[in-house]
């Protein structure tokens, strides 16, 4: 595989998830985009919240991604 697709399949792949769930009758899906000139970040991430409350005691997420932040 060509590293230089990943960004963008990561984008259609988010895309299109997003485009399943925004119809949905009570969805609140809110998309977040990484963006900075010359560079690329992907991360696999959800974030889930159970719709009592907007505490922060009420989200989950997990995080994977590159060790490095731009930082070289």
């Amino acid at each position: 595989t060509n590293g230089f697709y990943v960004p963008a399949l990561y984008t259609h792949i988010l895309k299109s998830l997003y485009n399943r769930f925004k119809h949905l009758k009570n969805c609140k899906v809110q998309l977040f985009e990484f963006q900075k000139p010359k560079m690329t970040f992907h991360a696999k991430g959800l974030w889930l919240e159970d719709g009592s409350s907007w505490s922060t005691s009420s989200y989950y997420s997990t995080m994977i991604g590159s060790t490095d932040y731009g930082l070289h």
